[in-house]
């Protein structure tokens, strides 16, 4: 489409073959992130079941 992005700060383009690189790695270390957040999500699950917690169900009044 021709759209590339330029951060007029950081001399950063998104355009040419060093742009796409640049991208690349953006993108890696968000999916980076990404799964790391999972990873500490399902450890604090795996925690509090331990701990007793009970997920999804809502307290029922009676």
């Amino acid at each position: 489409m021709g759209v590339a992005v330029k951060f007029l700060n950081d001399g950063i383009s998104t355009e040419g073959s060093m742009g796409k690189m640049v991208v690349t790695i953006l993108s890696a270390v968000a999916q980076a992130e990404r799964e790391r957040i999972l990873e500490r999500t399902n450890e604090g699950r795996i925690d509090a079941r331990a701990r007793g917690v009970v997920f999804g169900l809502f307290p029922v009044k009676g």
